[in-house]
Order: C-alpha cells, then sequence, then structure tokens
C-alpha cells in the first residue's frame, strides 16, 4: 500500500487526510483540522513534500458544449478555444472538463461535454503557499470533481442524476451528477454553517434550472458531508436521500461525513487525474523532480551496493595478506633448513661420480642371475660359443654367438626358431637381431635384457 496525503481547503478551516491508498481500498490513518495559520505553521514542520489539493473555488466558470466527435487529445484543445470564446475576461485560467454523453443532432453527431474553469491567479496562489515551505501539489482539483465519483446515495441506480449539496460555511456548492459524471456546478452565498430557508431556496432553484435548461431531471438530494445531518428548515422539491459512500474506504462514519472531500480525492485519484488544474509547466516540473526521486534512489542503491561490493573485496584482500605474510613467515622460518640442505647437496655433488660407480657394480651384481638363466636356455643340436655383455641403465645388452648341429637345412632352420622361442618365453629378454649362417651353420643373436 502507498501512503498518500489529501489537503482540502474549505474557506476558513484546512482538513488534511492521512490513508493508505491500494487497489484494494482505501485505510484511514489520521485526520486533521486546522485554521489557516495553524495549518502554514504546520506545513513548514512536516517530513512529507508532496500533496494532493482540493480546493473550494468560490468562482467557477462551467458550462455544457456541444462538440464534433474527438478523441480526447483532440477534444482538450477544442473545450479550451470554446472556453476563450464564452468568457473572453478569463485571461489566465485552468480548466477540466467530463464528456457527458455522444448525442446526435439534425441528423449530425456531437459530444455534449462539461467543462468547469478557474482562475489561473487561485492556481497558482495554491502552488506558491506550498513552495514557500519547499512543498509540492502532484495534483490540485475542483473538491465537486472527487465528490461527483465518491458519494453516492442508499437504493439508488448508478445512472439516476443526483444533485449534491455541500456547506462550506459562507458558501454552499451545489453539483449535479449523473451517471457518476460531473455535469453542473453552482456556489451560492449563504449566512454560515448549517442550512436556512435561502438556502433551501437556491437549492430548489437549482433543481429547476437542471429540468429547465439542461434537461435533466435530478432524482434526490445528498448531502454528503456531517453538514446534512442537521434538520433542514424546509424540505427541498424533490426527496432528501442518505450518502452512500464507497464499501472500500476502511473508516469510521463519522470521519467519512467529516473529511468526505479530502477523502474522496485520495480513494478516487486515478478517476480525476483528467481534471487536474496544475499548468503543464508545472506538471513538467513535478514530474521531473518525481524522476529526479527514482534516479536518485536508484543511485543511492547502486553506490550502496558498490559499497558493499568494496567492502567484501576488502575483506577478501585483508585475508589474502593474512595468508601472504603467513606463508612468508613459513618461508623464512624454513629458509635455514633450506640452507643446510642446500649446503649438504653440494657437499654431496663431489662424491656423485663414486656413488655412480657403486649404483652401476651394484645392477653388474646381477650377471650371475642372467648367466644362469642364459644356461636354461636351450634347444637341441644348439652350442653357444661366445657371450659378451655390456651393462646399460635400464637393462643388458647381450652378444650370443654359435652354431647349430643339424643333418638337413629343414632341421636346421627347425632348431634355429625354437631357440629363439625360448628366448622369447623368458619374459626379460628382447631379441634385438639375430642371423642365421647357412653354409657353415653358424648364428648371431642380439638381446636386450631387463634388470
Amino acid at each position: 500500500m502507498k501512503r498518500k496525503i489529501a489537503i482540502s481547503f474549505e474557506n476558513d478551516v484546512v482538513k488534511i487526510v492521512y490513508a493508505q491508498a491500494a487497489r484494494t481500498g482505501t485505510l484511514v490513518e489520521k485526520t486533521l483540522t486546522l485554521d489557516n495559520d495553524e495549518f502554514d505553521r504546520f506545513l513548514a514542520t512536516m517530513r512529507e513534500d508532496e500533496f494532493i489539493v482540493v480546493q473550494n473555488f468560490e468562482t467557477v466558470y462551467q458550462d455544457i458544449v456541444s462538440l464534433p466527435p474527438a478523441r480526447e487529445k483532440f477534444l482538450r484543445p477544442l473545450v479550451e478555444l470554446e472556453i476563450k470564446k464564452r468568457m473572453p475576461e478569463l485571461k489566465d485560467f485552468s480548466f477540466c472538463h467530463v464528456r457527458l454523453r455522444d448525442v446526435q443532432r439534425e441528423g449530425k453527431r456531437s459530444t455534449d461535454v462539461f467543462f468547469l474553469a478557474v482562475d489561473g491567479a487561485e492556481v497558482q496562489a495554491i502552488v506558491d503557499r506550498l513552495g514557500k515551505a519547499g512543498k509540492v501539489a502532484s495534483g490540485i482539483y475542483a473538491n465537486v470533481l472527487p465528490l461527483s465519483l465518491f458519494t453516492g446515495i442508499e437504493d439508488g441506480q448508478p445512472d439516476e442524476p443526483v444533485l449534491g449539496v455541500l456547506d462550506i460555511g459562507t458558501n454552499k456548492t451545489i453539483f449535479l451528477a449523473s451517471d457518476r459524471k460531473l455535469a453542473f456546478v453552482r456556489v451560492t452565498q449563504s449566512h454560515g454553517r448549517g442550512f436556512d430557508q435561502d438556502d433551501i431556496e437556491n437549492i430548489n432553484m437549482t433543481i429547476a434550472y437542471c429540468r429547465q435548461v439542461l434537461r435533466i431531471n435530478p432524482s434526490r438530494v445528498v448531502f454528503p458531508d456531517a453538514a446534512g445531518d442537521a434538520p433542514l428548515p424546509a424540505a427541498p422539491i424533490v426527496e432528501v436521500a442518505p450518502a452512500r459512500y464507497p464499501s472500500t474506504v476502511t473508516a469510521f462514519n463519522e470521519t467519512l461525513r467529516d473529511y468526505v472531500v479530502p477523502l474522496s480525492a485520495i480513494d478516487q485519484i486515478k478517476g480525476i487525474e483528467d481534471g487536474n488544474l496544475l499548468p503543464d509547466t508545472y506538471r513538467d516540473i513535478v514530474v521531473q523532480r518525481k524522476l529526479m526521486e527514482y534516479c536518485i534512489l536508484i543511485l543511492c542503491l547502486l553506490s550502496f551496493l558498490g559499497l558493499a561490493y568494496i567492502g567484501f573485496q576488502w575483506l577478501e584482500i585483508a585475508r589474502t595478506g593474512t595468508t601472504i605474510d603467513r606463508l612468508r613467515y613459513d618461508i623464512n622460518k624454513r629458509q635455514a633448513a633450506i640452507g643446510e640442505f642446500e649446503a649438504a647437496q653440494a657437499g654431496l655433488q663431489k662424491y656423485r661420480p663414486s656413488i655412480d660407480m657403486v649404483n652401476t657394480f651394484g645392477k653388474s651384481a646381477d650377471l650371475q642371475d642372467v648367466l644362469v638363466a642364459l644356461q636354461k636356455v636351450w634347444a637341441d643340436g644348439v652350442d653357444v660359443r661366445s657371450i659378451h655383455i655390456k651393462n646399460e641403465k635400464e637393462s643388458l645388452v647381450i652378444a650370443l654367438k654359435g652354431s647349430i648341429r643339424a643333418s638337413s637345412y629343414e632341421q636346421l632352420e627347425r632348431r634355429y626358431e625354437e631357440y629363439l622361442a625360448q628366448y622369447r618365453k623368458t619374459g626379460a629378454a628382447e631379441v634385438v637381431s639375430h642371423k642365421l649362417n647357412l653354409n657353415d651353420r653358424t648364428f648371431t643373436l642380439d638381446l636386450k635384457w631387463k634388470i
């Protein structure tokens, strides 16, 4: 829910409503009634700086005009031209309009539009009054506009014409709402709060005007505020009906009656946005101000995220620095041991040749085992004449020379292959090369023996 504040200027008093507004309804939080001097002092101390403003304009210029059918963006300039033509004395004015109905006259379609215009100086005075305290108005509305949408009657039909009467002390504001659309406004002089016989006469005259000129017949009269609770000196010419308010508003009935004007502006803000009387230049300033607020909010959020990221990185840097210091301490601590190791290693270098010789000798000690293994490799008719062994790093290179006794070449070949096969079966010997001489029946055999 979003908190909204509405201020209603009602001649000698100012009424303020704080409310939480949401799609589901309006919840009243607090209400205040101040005189004009108290309001100016109170305004200077308020933390909030943006308000919905509702004004009781004592002088209004209003009429119903018939215009060609047009879209809303083209209709407003046409209404402005009509106001200038009908009220040439108005040099600077603000206005709102309400599209009433589409009609057909003499075979031509047209749109009946109600307009309400006020002197621009009155609007500027409100803007200046708020501006002195560093406050702004998000919108300024004539009090009858939200009331025409907010106030209904008991057992009434939605399109039933109703005459509303608002008590503003020294004057009475009478308005006609047909199908919840504002169609007529009249401000009459009064002797004070409450209703006397003159006020009833003004109500009856307004009803007659609506019937004869506007061709709209108000079926009942309704008093939206608490002033209607008092007995009337006489009954109007039409029935007086109790006021009915939207069920979505959460407030005591007494609060509804006393603060109906500012409360209606908060509850019906979506429906009255087109009735904003603020000058276009001031609206642009308000929009720019809101954009700046959003930009500042986003900038603050990004700054906070940036500071949080910097803080996190600073912690990581501090943690990494601690780790580096610990490693440096360990390295310095072990430096002495490393130096001793390097010195010992350098001292061992002069013994390296002797150690390699001993290692070679240790490997040569396996020759006896190799000779025993060679003795076990035999084949029928094969005589080994000589054995030459050379020691390498990982193996022994063995060169064998011998002869083969055989009665035929076939027997010679067979005995030679059997002899080679015996070496392959050992698993330790790898036949590198071999050669058989058929003339003198001798052979040479080169082996690599793994040690």
